[in-house]
Parts: structure tokens; sequence; C-alpha cells
């Protein structure tokens, strides 16, 4: 009997060490684990801010606040799809609109940067596949022209490309759109272009030409409106509007530079089965703006 108690007594207590700690076991399986983000800050006036550190991030998932770890410039090479409008409404602004496509090729086909070139008019059509050769896409940029009585097919684009960029997989990815304010027949519902979107991990940043159009209030361009504003704002782009097409050359050096100065954000994500629906950044200093796209965890760096 006495060897019995004897025995009893360290199995008494461990047991007494398990309720004292009620959360050791479970703390096994929440560890914290590393999540990431591509994030381009500005400042006022659109341009970017570059030395920051850490301690000038704030990252939340679902609201709640995580720790960043670490924070660097963006180094991970593009796969960017362009689409441009190459519908009739584009027509006035196309003389700005080639050499403005030519400036940002010249900007971004570095070499590594993979980029496609699509039209919008009439149908999607690819003029350029992906490619990292700044000639080939520069010949390509030399076959926008506006086509004769066509309307804009931009959500379908839009599908399009997201449906691809999944299936290429790649580390860092985002689309930028050229279109104007003209018709749009595309056939998509937003919620379905927007699913597709976030699927492939890309940043949507969308520049608008021309007046807002008014009397042109169909259901399609009701959707690609949608589009633009949760598109942009739920993947970390951007939307910008311009009125003529001499602002386009300036604007498109802004998202170049906005691209090509982004911060990969590093940050502790507690282990969890559910994964968090929304992702929001921001920067502690006032007057600088924060946008961020997480990094699919595949192809974290």
């Amino acid at each position: 009997m006495r060897r019995q108690l004897a025995l009893t007594a360290p199995l008494l207590a461990a047991g007494l060490l398990v309720l004292l700690i009620p959360g050791w076991h479970a703390s096994l399986h929440a560890q914290d684990t590393h999540r990431a983000m591509y994030v381009s800050v500005v400042d006022k006036d659109g341009k970017p801010v570059e030395g920051l550190t850490p301690r000038d991030f704030t990252v939340r998932e679902d609201g709640v606040a995580r720790e960043v770890l670490h924070v660097e410039p963006a180094t991970t090479p593009f796969t960017l799809a362009l689409l441009v409008d190459t519908s009739q409404a584009a027509g006035p602004y196309m003389q700005d609109i080639r050499p403005a496509v030519e400036g940002f090729i010249k900007t971004m086909a570095d070499g590594q940067n993979e980029i496609a070139l699509i039209g919008l008019g009439d149908r999607p059509t690819i003029l350029q596949d992906y490619t990292t050769s700044q000639a080939q896409l520069e010949k390509a940029a030399q076959k926008l022209f506006a086509s004769p009585q066509s309307g804009a097919y931009f959500l379908d684009a839009l599908s399009n490309v997201s449906t691809g960029l999944k299936k290429r997989n790649p580390q860092r990815a985002a689309v930028l759109a050229i279109i104007t304010e003209g018709p749009d027949f595309s056939t998509p519902q937003p919620d379905y272009v927007i699913d597709g979107l976030q699927a492939s991990h890309a940043s949507l940043n969308v520049l608008v030409m021309g007046p807002p159009a008014r009397n042109i209030l169909n259901e399609a361009v009701r959707s690609r409106n949608e589009v633009i504003g949760r598109g942009t704002r739920e993947t970390g782009g951007r939307v910008d509007h311009i009125l003529t097409g001499t602002a386009l050359r300036l604007t498109l050096g802004h998202m170049s530079d906005d691209l090509t100065h982004q911060y990969l954000v590093t940050y502790a994500h507690p282990e969890s089965l559910i994964p968090p629906k929304a992702f929001t950044v921001s920067v502690k200093r006032p007057g600088l703006t924060a946008r961020g796209t997480p990094v699919p965890q595949e192809g974290r760096p």
C-alpha cells in the first residue's frame, strides 16, 4: 500500500502541473507562424515613401492586430497583366495611350518582370502573352488601336486574366487596367470577378480616362464600377481618374513608382485552421497611406 502511494504521488504532481497551466497543451497547436504582405506607402502627393521600419506599420487580420516582425524593400519580380481599352470610346485617347504604355513598359520591363498586354475592345485579345522582353512588349504596344463600333469587355478580360494568373501561381502579381468611361458589354457578375481576382493573389490597379458617363448606366457599367471600387480596395490596389489623355503618362508614372517601391512586411500569425477573411495595413505616421496585398502562403519568400 505504501509503495502504491509512493508511485501515485509523482503522477498527482504531474496532474497538478497540467491543471495549473491549462493552456500549455493548446499552445503547442497555436504557435505563431509568419505571413507577409506587399505594401505600397505613399504620401499626400502620391509619392512612394521609403525608409519605414516595423514600428511604423500596423497589420490587422479580421480586426486583430498582429506583431510586425520585419520590413524590407520588395524585390520579388512581378507577373503583371496590362489591360488596355481598345473600344471605340478609347479612340480620342489612343494617340496618348500608345506612348504612355510604351513608357510604362520601359520602366517595368527590366528583364525579370513578366508582363502581358491585353486589349479590351470588341473582345479580350492577347496582344502579347507574358514575357520579360521589352522589345516584344513595345512591338505589341504599337498594335493598340481603337476598334470602331465596339464596346469594352473589361470584366470578361479581368476574369480570364485572374484565372490565368491562378494557374501560373506567381509569388507577386498585379493587374493594371487602362479603361474609359464608355460602355461595357461584359457578362460576369461582380462577386464572381472579385472572387477570381482574390484567388489569383493579384492587386487590381485601374486608371479611368474621361469625364463620368452619366448617361451610360446599364447593368454592365454598374457591375464594372462595383468591381473597380471593391476590387482595388480589397486587393491592395488603387484607382485613379483622369479627364484628359495628356495626363496619362504622368499618372502611369505614379503607378509604376508605386509598384516598384513596395515593402515586404512580415508579421506573426497564430496558427489556425480558419484563414482570416480581411487584411488591413496602415502606417502610424500622419499623412501617409498604405495598401497591402497578402503574399500567398505557398509563394511566401
